[in-house]
């Protein structure tokens, strides 16, 4: 009798808890379009490029219209007493502005770089100098042995099936505070092991060099693997920080309440090294 009574209690607790349950809408306010502009003016052929597209909301997904393809926008290049205005016009295959003869157009380290963007009457203007990088970037590679652990019972499929680890040696001078960013690249699509990350760092956090880095990617063979750094000025660098800190606040009752990122111009010097792997 007294496991029938259990059983009774048991049932009518699990009945209660179950009937408590509430299923409640949360009313979001009408959400306003907003304009992003993102720019890069970088000392390397090919690289340079402005994108405009507009926020959209929670519940919805890029469509074509939130890409703005017809904004007048103008960079204007400073440097010593030259100027030069470099118009950026909408290229359909790349989906971005780009300037005249994009493949070899490259900026100038020291050039200070204005960004004027025209759209539907709204007037968007920002500047920012382009700064030398002076990193000094070797690759390297190493099998991973953990992976071929779990081939020792198919070592006819061993050669094919190898994996490598992206090895890293980074040295700048230690007279000058730096500012970098880099991008892991794994057959010319970034690949940086979690795709919502961003790897800053300054040149105090590695005491101006680290040897033997592993990177967040691996690679196969026949793959080609690289790497980019770009330099920023302290200005650019903060600000991708503060984007760093949003994508890493996953929300929640006890996070950090969302900083309001500030508009700026990010130029850079960029410095790509690659390496391919054995085949």
């Amino acid at each position: 009798m007294k496991n029938i009574y259990r059983n009774l209690s048991l049932i009518f607790l699990c009945t209660v808890i179950l009937a408590c349950e509430e299923v409640i809408q949360i009313e979001l306010p009408a959400h306003e379009n907003i304009l992003v502009i993102e720019g890069l003016v970088a000392d390397l052929e090919g690289y340079s490029y402005v994108s405009l597209n507009q926020t959209f909301g929670f519940y919805d997904s890029l469509s074509p219209h939130d890409i703005i393809t017809n904004a007048e926008i103008i960079v204007t290049e400073h440097y010593g007493e030259k100027t030069l205005k470099i118009p950026f016009l909408w290229n359909e295959n790349k989906q971005k502005y780009l300037p005249p003869n994009w493949e070899i157009f490259k900026g100038k380290v020291g050039a200070t770089y204005h960004l004027s963007v025209n759209w539907m009457g709204q007037k968007f203007s920002a500047e920012d100098y382009l700064v030398e990088n002076k990193s000094e970037i070797s690759l390297n590679y190493k099998l991973n042995s953990g992976r071929m652990e779990s081939l020792k019972n198919n070592p006819k499929e061993e050669k094919d099936r190898r994996v490598f680890d992206l090895m890293v040696n980074f040295k700048e001078p230690t007279e000058e505070k730096n500012y970098y960013q880099i991008r892991f690249l794994v057959n010319g699509i970034e690949s940086n092991g979690n795709q919502s990350t961003v790897y800053l760092f300054d040149d105090e956090l590695f005491a101006s060099s680290f040897s033997n880095f592993k990177a967040p990617v691996t690679f196969k063979p026949g793959d080609n693997a690289s790497m980019e750094v770009l330099a920023y000025t302290e200005e650019a660098y903060n600000y991708f920080k503060e984007v760093q800190g949003g994508i890493n606040n996953a929300g929640g009752l006890f996070s950090a309440i969302p900083q309001t990122l500030r508009p700026i111009s990010s130029q850079s010097s960029l410095f790509w090294v690659d390496l391919l792997s054995p085949e």
